[in-house]
């Protein structure tokens, strides 16, 4: 059934559906989510450690989710113009995928971007109400395309935008090969362009990631760098404390401690994580100790200046050239606070693999999973936040 709707059908129903409406009715629900997450920063957190992780997810979910609505919106022009089914492109994967593209990206990425579990009741609050509203749209679909639409409806799912399971074919397995192929090139290119950019710069504000610091003299130009930040509620006394005991026998990183027991099963200092507690032999750092990252892979301590300056580097008495420097500056806030700053330089050769080795650490492994998981972590014990943390601890 091929039939072009009349002048009249389209009265019937808009080319966009009841998703328009849908949106506006729930906008009050959104923008309160948004305002008690702008006016109580911290208080409806989610991810925790993960914050890094979640803020790029946010970014992949909003990129590919706009990718997702495009083809929705290119498809149903070119169904309406024809007077036939939507069926192509993203309707393949979903009967509703205006709905979806509420439900599953713009509301979640909400979530992960502002770290806020408030927009998720938004999100199952909208998939309820369109619930009703599909269904209309359905009745009206099988009235004016009868058989085609009850064919497609049968093979499509409603809102999760994921082929349904049927029987494997060799066709069907090349096809699903080749969509998670073209997914991931999508997430990669989204990643590239607009996700790794944003965590070379997260908590950092545009003036602090272009200024200078101590450290930066060490690694040369066309260094892979980050530069990440996050305001404390302690002074920076407390702050220095919990800040040059880091390390591999040491208290650790505070972040994703599984992830450092990879290297060694006894990475840290105090049992099977890093220390909820200020250790006294580590707390007088001095120029040329070494920190150790792993067991093989240690950098010095180049400068060590209580309580605001500590930089760390692979080679001290390198300047300019290959070399690997960390640094992390700590600076008073009024009413007692704090202001952390850490930037991480990296340069290993020119080379495609040296680049392209420098890159997986500066972005990847250091700026989305560790460096932010380490600061949520540094500021969550100078804070005495953590249950086995008292201010006398701290």
């Amino acid at each position: 059934m091929n039939m072009k709707p009349s002048i009249a059908d389209k009265g019937v129903m808009s080319i966009m559906g009841d998703a328009p409406r849908l949106a506006l009715r729930l906008m009050p629900a959104f923008l309160a989510a948004l305002a008690l997450t702008y006016f109580f920063p911290g208080a409806f957190a989610a991810w925790g450690r993960l914050r890094g992780i979640a803020f790029a997810a946010g970014i992949e979910l909003l990129g590919l989710g706009f990718l997702f609505q495009a083809s929705a919106a290119f498809e149903l022009v070119r169904a309406w113009k024809k007077g036939r089914v939507a069926t192509r492109g993203a309707y393949g994967l979903s009967r509703n995928p205006i709905f979806s593209w509420w439900i599953f990206s713009v509301i979640p990425s909400f979530a992960l971007l502002l770290d806020s579990w408030l927009f998720l009741p938004v999100a199952i609050l909208f998939r309820l109400v369109a619930g009703k509203a599909a269904k209309a749209e359905e009745r009206e679909l099988h009235a004016r395309f009868g058989q085609d639409y009850d064919a497609y409806r049968l093979r499509t799912r409603a809102f999760l935008p994921l082929p349904r399971l049927l029987p494997l074919s060799l066709g069907r397995s090349l096809r699903g090969i080749l969509g998670l192929a073209a997914l991931a090139c999508l997430a990669l290119g989204i990643y590239l362009a607009v996700a790794g950019p944003a965590m070379r710069g997260f908590g950092a504000r545009s003036s602090e990631t272009a200024a200078r610091m101590a450290g930066d003299e060490y690694a040369g130009k066309g260094a892979a760098s980050y530069t990440q930040g996050i305001d404390i509620d302690a002074p920076p006394e407390r702050v220095w404390k919990w800040l040059v005991q880091i390390g591999y026998k040491r208290a650790g990183w505070y972040n994703i401690d599984i992830v450092n027991r990879l290297a060694d099963p006894e990475y840290f200092h105090d049992g099977k994580a890093s220390a909820l507690r200020i250790i006294p032999e580590f707390q007088n750092p001095r120029e040329g100790d070494k920190i150790y990252l792993v067991p093989a892979l240690g950098m010095t301590i180049a400068k060590a200046e209580v309580p605001r300056l500590l930089v760390l580097v692979a080679e001290p008495d390198k300047l300019g050239g290959n070399n690997v420097a960390w640094t992390f500056s700590v600076e008073p806030l009024p009413k007692g606070r704090s202001r952390l700053l850490a930037r991480f330089r990296i340069r290993m050769g020119d080379d495609f693999g040296s680049r392209a080795a420098a890159s997986f650490m500066n972005d990847l492994a250091g700026a989305t999973i560790q460096q932010p998981a380490m600061l949520w972590g540094l500021k969550l014990r100078a804070e005495s936040r953590l249950p086995t943390i008292t201010p006398k601890d701290s």
